[in-house]
């Protein structure tokens, strides 16, 4: 029982056209996944009834600018950088067919979204600087050295503005403590539906500043 009332609780805060929506897009998306065979997660987290990814969103949007570059690493069929429209879009990713599936997409996205296969590494090889660089849910498993070496590499290498990143609530302050030696956070916010904080760093790195 505490289970359905949980889920009208959510339902009640996301409201019924948004609920409508994506419960619509969960529809469309189980066909794409059928002809793609993408990881299953993005089935069921659409944008609409995602708190987070439309956090993303709110954060990001002020600080773009028309011309600007935002990157999504692990952007997935691009659900987060559909709703991000003022700025030139990069999504990357390692499932292949999740980008097979946002090449689709893009029959319906204007401007298109360029898609990449790759990894965070695959930053470095942009040669263009990044107002914004997203990397949610997907950090926290990974270990610290690992984090903290290919931050080191993108930040020397690239000119990267902004990072915006995810905290799960089992691992407070882990992720919040190894950005804070690359940049300043100037944005923490809490999602109310999955429990996690939501940071945007202002990067300091040599290569940001110069």
């Amino acid at each position: 029982m505490k289970y359905y009332i949980d889920k009208l609780q959510k339902a009640y805060k996301h409201g019924l056209g948004k609920v409508l929506i994506g419960q619509a897009k969960k529809r469309v998306y189980y066909l794409l996944y059928v002809i793609y065979h993408f990881d299953k997660w993005h089935l069921y987290r659409p944008f609409e009834t995602t708190n987070y990814k439309q956090m993303i969103v709110k954060i990001i949007d002020p600080i773009l600018e028309k011309d600007s570059t935002v990157v999504d690493v692990g952007c997935g069929t691009g659900q987060i950088l559909r709703h991000i429209r003022k700025s030139r879009r990069i999504g990357i990713d390692l499932d292949k067919q999740a980008l097979q599936c946002g090449e689709l997409l893009n029959k319906f996205t204007n401007p298109p979204i360029e898609y990449l296969e790759g990894s965070i590494a695959t930053v470095s090889t942009l040669n263009t600087p990044v107002k914004a660089l997203i990397l949610t849910n997907w950090l926290h498993a990974y270990d610290d050295t690992w984090i903290t070496e290919n931050l080191c590499q993108l930040f020397k290498n690239n000119i990267v503005e902004n990072c915006l990143v995810d905290e799960v609530f089992t691992q407070k302050d882990r992720i919040k403590n190894i950005f804070s030696k690359f940049g300043t956070a100037t944005v923490i916010e809490n999602d109310w539906q999955d429990k996690k904080n939501i940071f945007l760093f202002k990067i300091n790195s040599p290569a940001a500043g110069a």
